[in-house]
């Protein structure tokens, strides 16, 4: 069953991202602009960026692995746990974002894919041997060594600015979940490694 927790980010960020969508006035006051936060301070932006979202695509994919993936975190962790887990990494990928964008004027980055990229490190350090299915792929790639090729592709895509992607947030993201979810379980590197060794 779906934590309720989770269930209210989804709604809240649907409902967020739709007005938006009609909105320039929302968007730029919410988006993630590290020029303004730099120059004027508005950190808020750093979490208000993670409840806007580009298009419908954008935020459905965003939302749908959220919907897989925050139960599992909500139900080991609770809602406080998943809220430090899903809002630290939401500001960890906005903070490497604004590091290295600050100096951009023309970059905005909205989306919550820093969040959902947190979440899912949670669950690869936990849960490494589960499968995650990408669209198209009918074969289950393990969760950690989809954790390394979402890295591998995170940096590549922020040295080549790859596509109109967050690489920078992805990144961050994930870090921070995989920090956080240890903070939260000190065991997770044993829990991580025992159940590798006993897959092998």
């Amino acid at each position: 069953m779906t934590e309720s927790l989770t269930l209210a980010t989804i709604l809240i960020t649907v409902l967020t991202s739709l007005a938006a969508f009609s909105s320039r006035e929302i968007f730029d006051r919410f988006a993630l602009h590290p020029w303004s936060i730099a120059r004027e301070g508005l950190w808020y932006q750093t979490i208000t960026s993670g409840f806007l979202h580009g298009s419908l695509g954008h935020l459905l994919f965003n939302m749908v692995t959220l919907f897989f993936f925050g139960p599992y975190i909500e139900s080991r962790f609770g809602p406080v746990g998943f809220a430090i887990i899903y809002l630290g990494s939401m500001l960890g990928g906005s903070l490497l974002t604004f590091a290295r964008r600050r100096n951009q004027q023309k970059y905005r980055a909205i989306g919550a894919s820093g969040a959902i990229s947190g979440i899912l490190f949670g669950f690869a350090l936990l849960e490494p041997l589960s499968p995650i299915y990408l669209m198209f792929i009918p074969i289950g790639i393990p969760a950690a060594i989809m954790a390394v090729l979402f890295v591998l592709v995170s940096i590549f895509g922020m040295r080549g600015s790859w596509g109109n992607i967050g690489h920078d947030a992805h990144l961050g993201g994930a870090v921070t979940g995989l920090i956080l979810t240890w903070v939260l379980e000190p065991r997770a590197i044993s829990i991580f490694l025992d159940k590798i060794s006993r897959g092998m």
